[in-house]
């Protein structure tokens, strides 16, 4: 691989030579398609169908071929060419990513047996059988890690779970998640699952200062989907205000801190796992409604249960030959569908 070349110093030609980028990437995404139309002030999502998975590969390209790395919220928040152009000739030359230590060894697990047939069946399982297996390593933007065991998830879902009963969320009530790819997603995917209830992810707004039109975006799902309350991170829980008041049957939004206080909470390791609140679910009860992104026509929503969830994790274990002692990476976001199942 060839060394990261400067961006062009000059304005007009840092701008053809990025359009020349998206236009490679347009390309890529819609065969047959031609970049000869593209222009700066073309946006990047609702024209040229550049939503958050392509930007990864977006932000790839112009730190391997333009020496530079633009931050995530700025990569996030670009609307169109130019705004990534201007954000470009003010950026920092990448800098060499030095290697955070070795995580240690999870040493080798068991796959759950064929007779749990639900995503809480294998959950628990693991939690009891081995508690302090590592089941996940959340990459952080410095670099580390931070593990999370399945004892830890298991425990932390659960009070989720009892948060959401006593603000009245049961069976088949539908809680959005509007979270980033962090720590907190899995604890409140799983503890919506263990109240009855049915996660609907949906991504978080990539600028603070479009609040309005990213609400304005989401209604329509939050209105289908039925929604009866929404898990959000503090930094844009002011939605509340913008959406409260267009979707009639949402009565909270809150983040997870607020709902479930004590859910760091550290229990002595002799302490029993809690049991499972949710005994009766079956492999027909719903797991998630996933939403289209919405860059054709109106997002469109696609109820999976937990046996179509546990059919395609087995597939893809299947189809990949993975084994127990196996460490899987994934950069895509948890609000993605295989980025939260595959």
């Amino acid at each position: 691989m060839s060394d990261p070349i400067s961006p062009p110093s000059d304005d007009a030609a840092l701008e053809r030579t990025l359009l020349k980028l998206v236009g490679r990437l347009v390309a890529e995404l819609r065969p047959g398609s031609s970049a000869a139309g593209i222009g700066p002030n073309d946006s990047l999502e609702r024209e040229l169908g550049i939503g958050s998975l392509e930007r990864v590969e977006l932000l790839a390209r112009i730190q391997r071929e333009l020496g530079v790395r633009l931050p995530d919220e700025v990569m996030a928040g670009a609307d169109t060419a130019a705004d990534l152009a201007r954000a470009i000739s003010t950026a920092e030359p990448a800098s060499i990513e030095t290697r955070p230590p070795l995580a240690v060894a999870v040493g080798i697990g068991a796959a759950a047996p064929e007779s749990a047939t639900t995503l809480v069946e294998v959950l628990e399982w693991h939690a009891r059988t081995t508690p302090d297996r590592t089941h996940i390593f959340l990459r952080q933007d410095d670099g580390s890690e931070q593990s999370i065991t399945y004892g830890r998830l298991w425990r932390q879902s659960v009070r989720v779970a009892s948060a959401l009963g006593a603000r009245g969320i049961g069976r088949r009530d539908t809680v959005t998640i509007m979270l980033r790819t962090e720590s907190a997603f899995f604890p409140a995917f799983f503890g919506t699952l263990l109240a009855g209830a049915i996660p609907v992810p949906i991504y978080p707004p990539f600028r603070a200062d479009r609040i309005a039109e990213y609400a304005e975006r989401q209604v329509g799902i939050l209105v289908n989907a039925g929604t009866r309350l929404m898990i959000t991170f503090a930094e844009v829980e002011r939605l509340a205000g913008l959406l409260r008041g267009r979707v009639a049957t949402l009565t909270s939004v809150t983040t997870l801190d607020a709902l479930s206080p004590d859910l760091s909470r550290d229990e002595p390791e002799m302490e029993p796992l809690p049991a499972n609140p949710a005994p009766w679910l079956t492999p027909e009860d719903p797991a998630l409604i996933q939403y289209t992104s919405g860059s054709t026509g109106q997002p469109k929503g696609v109820l999976l249960t937990q046996a179509n969830l546990l059919a395609n994790v087995r597939a893809i274990v299947a189809g990949l030959e993975v084994e127990p002692a196996d460490v899987l990476v994934s950069w895509l976001p948890l609000y993605h569908d295989m980025g939260l199942i595959g």
